[in-house]
């Protein structure tokens, strides 16, 4: 890796760019679109519905 494309991470770099990737997460149902995860289901690590799609599943089951 060359010394130009490194980029010197710092606590406060690090915290924002979690913030920032917490914002959005993408869903693995039927939408795959990119949602805030208030309202969603974590259904494993990496695995995560919004509300809409988990609500089609919930249905479905019912």
């Amino acid at each position: 890796m060359s010394p130009s494309a490194r980029v010197n991470v710092t606590p406060e770099n690090s915290s924002l760019d979690h913030r920032e990737a917490a914002r959005f997460r993408f869903c693995s149902g039927r939408c795959q679109g990119e949602r805030p995860p208030e309202g969603g289901v974590e259904l494993a690590p990496g695995r995560w519905r919004c509300s809409v799609c988990w609500m089609e599943l919930a249905r479905k089951r019912s």
